[in-house]
């Protein structure tokens, strides 16, 4: 017979681990999706390219 005590601990425990695997996720995620680091500024003494779309302006 599961006491009520018992019930709580293993709803507790259960919610611990569900929220750990919840909490490794996003944090895998977050560190997959984005290093960081952001876009690469190129040196003052370059000018941009043309061609390169991580530099062009939108219009």
């Amino acid at each position: 017979m599961i006491t009520a005590m018992t019930e709580i601990i293993v709803l507790i425990t259960a919610t611990l681990i569900v929220a750990a695997i919840v909490g490794t996720i996003v944090v895998t995620l977050r560190e997959v999706f984005s290093d960081g680091v952001g876009h690469p500024r190129i040196p003052s003494s370059h000018f941009p390219d043309a061609f390169d779309p991580r530099y062009q302006k939108l219009a």
